[in-house]
């Protein structure tokens, strides 16, 4: 999250006005590295009143995003559907590398849920009224190919996923004295749909215009410092200066995630 911090132009809370590693920053920045456990990470600018601050917290979405634990899930790889539209009364899959669809990634999902909401496939609370099949235990499911499918459970565990996300950007975002510019990390964070996540309540409606993604952010952040003494040193102070605070243990945290399950 550090290495993140650091591609993503977070200024050490102490630094030095006149570091050429350190343009003074006068925007807050809020980063989220959305996953399984979404990292998330807020940089305050000093005003006259208070220093500079970096707050830290993380957000247990579970392995959605990730297709381990949805019915037809699998990797961002070919075969995989990645973006779903309503057409002419049809359900119209986008397969990475063409072909038929093997199964269904965690962009796909996401835009899954949006394209069901905006098309009545499903209500706010998730449940499926439209383009209703049945498996063979009986319960219910949304065709997408003769071979891919979304059940009921399947979009119950979008949304703990997707509350759990957006619980923790929307306390952040409190948190910050103006809307912030959203830096997305990772993977799947980086291929999002930021139109579809706003529909299915992933990411705030505030942050809908001020989105910047940066792939693997991580990654970049570390291969930068294997270079630079000077960025090892700012990854130091970066770390010793962010206050982390831990979600489940905010009051108001269970009511919270509670009110975010159902859809926009």
């Amino acid at each position: 999250t550090v290495c993140a911090m650091l591609s993503a132009g977070f200024p050490s809370p102490e630094s030095n006005e006149n570091s050429c590693w350190d343009t003074p920053v006068q925007t807050p920045l809020l980063l989220a590295d959305i996953g399984t456990n979404t990292e998330i990470a807020l940089f305050i600018p000093k005003t006259e009143e208070q220093p500079a601050k970096i707050l830290c917290t993380s957000a247990a979405a579970g392995p959605a995003f990730e297709a381990a634990n949805i019915s037809c899930g699998m990797s961002s790889v070919d075969g995989a559907i990645e973006k779903i539209e309503y057409k002419n009364g049809k359900l119209c899959c986008s397969v990475i590398g063409g072909g038929n669809a093997k199964g269904i990634c965690g962009s796909g999902l996401v835009s899954a849920g949006s394209t069901f909401l905006k098309n009545n496939f499903i209500d706010k609370s998730g449940v499926i009224r439209k383009n209703v099949s049945k498996l063979g235990d009986g319960s219910v499911c949304i065709q997408l190919t003769p071979a891919v499918y979304l059940s009921q459970q399947d979009i119950r565990n979008l949304q703990l996923a997707k509350s759990a996300v957006y619980t923790g950007l929307h306390y952040m975002l409190e948190r910050s004295p103006f809307v912030p510019l959203f830096c997305i990390a990772g993977g799947f964070g980086s291929h999002l749909d930021i139109e579809d996540s706003c529909a299915i309540g992933l990411i705030p409606d505030e942050l809908k215009n001020c989105c910047v993604p940066l792939g693997n952010a991580a990654l970049a952040g570390a291969s930068a410092m294997l270079f630079s003494k000077a960025l090892r040193k700012k990854a130091m102070e970066i770390k010793k200066h962010s206050i982390q605070i831990n979600l489940a243990a905010v009051p108001e945290f269970q009511e919270r995630y509670m009110n975010s399950i159902d859809f926009n």
